[in-house]
């Protein structure tokens, strides 16, 4: 079972013969949580669990670190990754990103409502539930053209070469000025649900009962 064409196409390749199935992941945050639409605090926010230097790297917090560096009159949230961790990797925070530990996963809606640009810069990534939670909420999307993601974002949003940080902040100053936007969220509610997912897995169920 696999999260997304992407993974497909590795197992695939690593296992021609291999019986495989896309069954793409599905949020479980609840749209109606503190329904009411909040103040835009932060232009950019990043959720990511990064514990280690190697995820650290994999999750592409230092471009999301230097993006913010070439934007200073931005404001940056970092949610889940330490700054102990930055001085691990030896890399400074930029002074304009407030990070936050990892929080309770609906505390992450607040946030999400409050925030303008999503962006996941990652260098490996299968699918990336946060970004389709953060898309069920409204945020712009702006991503490494990575994985699974592209898959989330469908036309929608903006895909950087994430080795091009010159490509990366243009694209970021794009999508500074988009709207936050129902669309987003329609993309996601009408592919990408808990509900959806289950729906999708009997129907693979059915085809070998």
């Amino acid at each position: 079972l696999c999260v997304s064409k992407n993974i497909e196409r590795i197992v695939r390749k690593i296992a021609p013969k291999a019986n495989t199935s896309l069954l793409y992941n599905g949020i479980t945050l609840d749209k109606n949580i503190a329904s009411k639409e909040e103040e835009i605090q932060y232009d950019f926010l990043c959720v990511a669990l990064v514990s280690t230097i190697k995820a650290f790297y994999i999750k592409g917090i230092d471009r999301y670190n230097s993006l913010a560096q070439k934007m200073p009159d931005r404001r940056f949230l970092l949610i889940g990754c330490s700054e102990s961790i930055f001085l691990q990797t030896g890399i400074k925070p930029s002074g304009n990103i407030d990070l936050l530990p990892k929080i309770e996963h609906n505390a992450l809606v607040g946030y999400y409502k409050s925030s303008h640009v999503y962006c996941q810069l990652s260098r490996r990534e299968s699918f990336s539930l946060s970004l389709a939670e953060a898309m069920s909420y409204g945020c712009v999307p702006l991503i490494s053209n990575t994985g699974g993601m592209p898959e989330v974002t469908g036309n929608l949003g903006f895909i950087a070469n994430g080795d091009d940080m010159q490509n990366i902040a243009d694209l970021a100053k794009k999508a500074i000025t988009q709207n936050r936007s129902s669309e987003y969220s329609e993309r996601i509610y009408k592919n990408f649900t808990i509900s959806v997912r289950e729906a999708s897995l009997n129907k693979i169920l059915a085809t070998i009962l």
